[in-house]
C-alpha cells in the first residue's frame, strides 16, 4: 500500500477531505521518525514496535572481489511485531 492509498483509505474512514488527512499523516509520521532519531522507541499498539538498535562494526567479504573489508558500526531500525499482529498472519 502506498501513501497516497493510506491517505485515500484513512479519508473514507474518517470523512476527513484528502487534505487534512494527509497533513495529519505526514505530521504522523515526522513524528515518528524524530523519536527514532532521537533514539526512542515507537510502540504502536496492536502492530508493533519500531526502536533504533546498534549493529556493531564486522568483517566482511566483497563476493566479487574475495577482498575483506571493515564494515562500520551503524544504528539502525528494527521492527518488533505484536503477538496479535503475529497470530492474524499466521492465520492463530
Amino acid at each position: 500500500m502506498k501513501k497516497t492509498e493510506i491517505i485515500s483509505a484513512i479519508a473514507k474512514q474518517t470523512e476527513l477531505s484528502q487534505v487534512d488527512t494527509k497533513k495529519l499523516l505526514e505530521a504522523f509520521l515526522d513524528i515518528i521518525y524524530d523519536e527514532i532519531c532521537k533514539g526512542n522507541d515507537v510502540s504502536l499498539h496492536g502492530i508493533g514496535i519500531l526502536k533504533p538498535v546498534q549493529r556493531k562494526a564486522r568483517t566482511g567479504r566483497n563476493l566479487q572481489t574475495g577482498k575483506t573489508l571493515k564494515i562500520p558500526a551503524r544504528t539502525s531500525v528494527k521492527f518488533v511485531p505484536s503477538k496479535s499482529l503475529k497470530d492474524e498472519i499466521n492465520g492463530n
